[in-house]
């Protein structure tokens, strides 16, 4: 694109000299399961053939230095120490939402029991207007 076509393509947008072509949208990363890791790592591994490593990288989007980083985290253990994390992070998390079940369990059973209370006083004073009209 020349840049007297840019500057028609510009003026025809309302005036805006920014380059048309470029965005200012960014990707977010991926993240990749614990399990997907090493799957991949020992699928990269097994291949011999050559080309055939460069097409898997290809076909599931992700780099040599991924694997070889992935490799080494699961050679030196850091893969477990990250599984055990997340696995106490879950059980530390499904124990505070038990918890406040537990809570709200209670304080359900505490409004039904007060909504009884009311209704009994209602019946009671509902008695007591009609016994007075009668009188």
């Amino acid at each position: 694109m020349t840049m007297q076509e840019s500057v028609q393509v510009s003026e025809e947008s309302g005036g805006d000299f920014s380059e048309p072509f470029l965005t200012t949208r960014t990707k977010s990363r991926r993240q990749y399961s614990l399990a997907y890791k090493r799957q991949a790592v020992e699928t990269y591994a097994s291949l011999l053939v050559p080309g055939e490593k460069g097409a898997y990288l290809r076909k599931e989007g992700i780099t040599s230095q991924m694997i070889a980083g992935w490799r080494k985290s699961i050679h030196s253990g850091k893969m477990d120490q990250i599984e055990t994390r997340r696995t106490s992070k879950k059980s530390d998390d499904l124990a505070r939402l038990e918890k406040k079940i537990a809570n709200l369990e209670d304080l359900n059973k505490r409004y039904k029991k007060a909504l009884r209370i009311q209704g009994k006083a209602l019946e009671l004073l509902g008695g007591l207007a009609t016994k007075s009209n009668d009188t």
